[in-house]
């Protein structure tokens, strides 16, 4: 009976101060900022915020909106900011798509190389050299094998960056890497490859359904050598993914029990059961891509119609990143875009404040 009282009287003693709870004017803590696409979205937008904060066991002092488009988060007490705002502004938007093959997709990327070429090569490459040349005084001979490598260069836009995911065989001859890998690329020229992907002339080579996606994380071919890889999705009736997060009712984070690595399981509703099991019996034999805020995170190769919903994302991942990832899935993507537009770090009473 005591126990059931005690119970009782807690709200009213931490309202009156005989009990503390952290607080951001006494404790400090962090103040952030968000602001949001869709006006319209905002409490569903909030709602998110609330569950993800519940979800990652943050205190939370207030959640409210400042206007139209800005919500404002108050987390008193220590905080590690990037873990904060990672957790607040990841869109957590899961996907499940169809993927071509690496040998499907090859013609059309070189299709796409002519194509762009040609419409930079008017401008380009013996003023180039010639402003080489003069810079380096280099004699007829260096001058030669300047001009070829700038010709070279102007051909192949494309492939000079991205390198296509085909391997010499032992009869000589080349061949297709299986799978939906197409090509290669150092974090340094993604921006560039994907420039030239979404130019004019390159977007005109494809197949309205061909969408292109790189992965969450580097492959490392070796040491200090890391690779992003440019991987081929299809869209589903040209409209994109088959299935995303919508349809998962739990993520939880386990360790693989042959493997020892972490990863993420998660359980579909019935209708996301139903369109799996289609989708994995239609695709045996071919990669499905696990999309996380438009980056791949594993591509595993079906090998048979997959029933229940169920299903497991893997990758590079820490028992940490799967334990946040399931976390953030759990509560849904967001319906709307949402940035960070501040992070102010307050200081506790009796310092100076933010």
């Amino acid at each position: 009976m005591k126990k059931y009282l005690l119970l009782l009287l807690i709200p009213f003693l931490i309202q009156s101060g005989c009990i503390n709870e952290p607080s951001i004017a006494k404790d400090g803590g962090l103040v952030v900022q968000l602001k949001i696409d869709d006006p319209g979205k905002m409490d569903e937008t909030m709602a998110i915020i609330k569950k993800r904060i519940d979800s990652f066991h943050l205190l939370c002092e207030a959640i409210h909106k400042v206007n139209s488009t800005t919500i404002e988060v108050v987390l008193p007490g220590p905080q590690d900011q990037n873990r904060v705002a990672h957790m607040l502004v990841t869109t957590a938007n899961l996907e499940f798509w169809e993927t071509y093959e690496n040998s499907e997709v090859y013609e059309y990327l070189q299709k796409a190389e002519g194509k762009v070429a040609a419409s930079l090569m008017p401008d380009s490459t013996v003023g180039a050299v010639d402003t080489l040349s003069e810079v380096l005084s280099v004699d007829g001979e260096i001058k030669d094998s300047l001009e070829y490598v700038h010709q070279m260069e102007a051909e192949h836009p494309l492939f000079r960056y991205l390198m296509p995911a085909i391997y010499q065989g032992a009869s000589g001859n080349y061949e297709f890497n299986k799978g939906p890998v197409v090509g290669y690329c150092h974090p340094s020229d993604t921006a560039m490859v994907t420039q030239l992907l979404n130019s004019e002339p390159a977007i005109k080579s494809f197949p309205a359904n061909l969408k292109f996606c790189w992965t969450a994380e580097p492959w490392q071919t070796e040491p200090n050598q890391p690779l992003y890889m440019l991987i081929a999705l299809k869209r589903s009736n040209r409209k994109g993914p088959c299935l995303n997060s919508d349809v998962i009712v739990k993520a939880e984070s386990v360790i693989n029990e042959y493997s020892g690595q972490p990863e993420i399981s998660i359980a579909m509703n019935e209708a996301g059961a139903m369109m799996w099991q289609k989708m994995t019996g239609s695709n045996v034999g071919r990669s499905i891509a696990m999309v996380i805020d438009n980056a791949v995170y594993s591509y595993p190769t079906v090998n048979g119609e997959i029933t229940g919903g169920v299903s497991v994302i893997s990758g590079n991942f820490t028992v940490e990143e799967t334990k946040n990832l399931a976390a953030l899935l759990r509560t849904g993507s967001y319906p709307t875009g949402v940035v960070i537009s501040s992070i102010d770090v307050v200081k506790g009473s009796g310092q100076n404040g933010r």
